[in-house]
C-alpha cells in the first residue's frame, strides 16, 4: 500500500464524477438526428469505441492527480558494505617539525614536508611499495597547541590533497607546542560519531599519530585519550619521527611510552629515523587486513509515482492517436 506526501491532493478524485457528468448531460443548441438512430442495430465497433475516448482522459486525470499526491512504497534501505577502513592521520605540526634533517629519496628535507609527501603516497599509493587506500574513509588532523579537523572523514579522497598541502608549521608561541593527548582525543571522538551508525561499529576505525615530541599541552593527557580510544573500539598507531635517537636515554623512554599507549587499544608504536622508514611504517599500515565498514543508506522508493506518470502518458498518448486517427470524427 502506497503511503503518500501529498494525500490532500486526492480530494480532487471527487471531482472526476462531476465531470463525467456534466459531459454527458451536455446537449447540442441545434440537434441533428445521428446515423445510429436510423439503424441502432447495425452500430459498428468504431462507433462503439468512440463513446468511451472520454473515459480515457478521465483516467488520464486520475493518474496525474495520483502522481502529484507523491504516491511512495515502503522506503528503501540499503547496505553499502566498503571492504576498508576509517582511517584519521594525526600529524604533528609544531615548530620541531620544522627541523631539515629527515632524509628521502636522496633528498634532505624538513620532517613535516616528508609526513606530506609519504602520507600523500599512502593515501593515493606511489606506483611502488604503496598501494594507496581507495576503499578507506580518511580523514585528516593537525596539532601543535590545539587539534584542528583540515579533512572530515571522506571516501572523496581528492579534497583531502589540499587539506595536506595545506599543513604548515605553527609560526607564533602561542600556537606552537605538543597536545598530543587533546589530538587523540578528537580523532577517536570523529572515529566514534562517524562509524556510529555502521553495524559493525568497533572494526575498522584507526588513528594514525605522526609527531616528534612529547604530550606538553592540552587538556587531556595521552592516557585519557587512549582510554577513550579503547572505549570506542579505535586503534592507535603510534609513529614516532626520530632521525637522530640513536642512544638517547629520554627518546628512548618517549618511545616505550608510545608503544604502551598503542598497545593498550591493539594497536603498535614505531619510530622512523628517515623517509623510508616511515614509508616502510606505511607500508606496514597498508599491510593490514580491512574490516568491512558498513553504511546504511534510505532511498525513497518512488516507483509507484513513476507508474502513475507513465500510465497517463501512455493512455493520453493512446486517446489523443485515437481520436486523431481511427475514432477521429468528419468534420461537420
Amino acid at each position: 500500500m502506497p503511503q503518500f506526501e501529498y494525500p490532500a491532493v486526492l480530494l480532487l478524485l471527487l471531482g472526476l464524477p462531476v465531470l463525467w457528468m456534466r459531459r454527458t448531460r451536455t446537449e447540442a443548441a441545434v440537434p441533428f438526428p445521428g446515423i445510429l438512430n436510423f439503424n441502432p442495430k447495425r452500430t459498428g465497433l468504431r462507433q462503439r469505441c468512440v463513446r468511451y475516448l472520454p473515459a480515457l482522459r478521465m483516467a488520464v486525470l486520475a493518474f496525474l492527480i495520483f502522481a502529484l499526491a507523491k504516491p511512495m512504497l515502503r522506503p528503501l534501505r540499503i547496505l553499502n558494505a566498503t571492504r576498508g577502513l576509517a582511517i584519521e592521520i594525526v600529524v604533528d605540526r609544531s615548530a620541531s617539525m620544522s627541523t631539515q634533517d629527515m632524509k628521502y629519496d636522496g633528498v634532505t628535507m624538513t620532517r613535516l614536508d616528508a609526513v606530506k609527501l609519504i602520507s600523500r603516497d599512502f593515501i593515493f599509493g606511489d606506483g611502488r611499495g604503496l598501494r594507496g587506500r581507495p576503499n578507506d574513509m580518511v580523514g585528516l588532523i593537525s596539532f601543535a597547541a590545539n587539534p584542528v579537523t583540515l579533512s572530515p572523514l571522506t571516501f572523496s579522497h581528492e579534497t583531502l590533497r589540499p587539506s595536506i598541502d595545506s599543513l604548515q608549521i605553527a609560526t607564533t608561541l602561542d600556537d606552537d607546542g605538543t597536545a598530543i593527548g587533546d589530538a587523540v582525543a578528537l580523532a577517536a571522538a570523529r572515529l566514534h560519531v562517524t562509524a556510529g551508525a555502521a553495524r559493525n561499529d568497533r572494526e575498522g576505525r584507526l588513528i594514525i599519530l605522526i609527531t616528534d615530541g612529547e604530550n606538553n599541552l592540552g587538556d587531556r593527557t595521552p592516557e585519557q585519550a587512549v582510554a577513550l580510544a579503547k572505549e570506542w573500539g579505535v586503534k592507535l598507531y603510534a609513529i614516532t619521527i626520530r632521525p637522530e635517537s640513536v642512544g638517547q636515554r629520554h627518546e628512548r623512554e618517549i618511545e616505550g611510552a608510545m608503544a604502551a599507549l598503542s598497545e593498550r587499544t591493539g594497536g603498535v608504536a614505531r619510530t622512523a629515523s628517515d623517509g623510508s622508514a616511515l614509508q616502510a611504517i606505511y607500508r606496514e599500515i597498508d599491510r593490514l587486513e580491512p574490516a568491512h565498514l558498513e553504511s546504511l543508506k534510505r532511498f525513497d522508493n518512488d516507483r509507484a509515482l513513476t507508474w502513475a506518470l507513465l500510465l497517463a502518458l501512455i493512455l493520453l498518448g493512446s486517446e489523443l492517436a485515437l481520436r486523431e486517427t481511427w475514432l477521429r470524427k468528419a468534420p461537420a
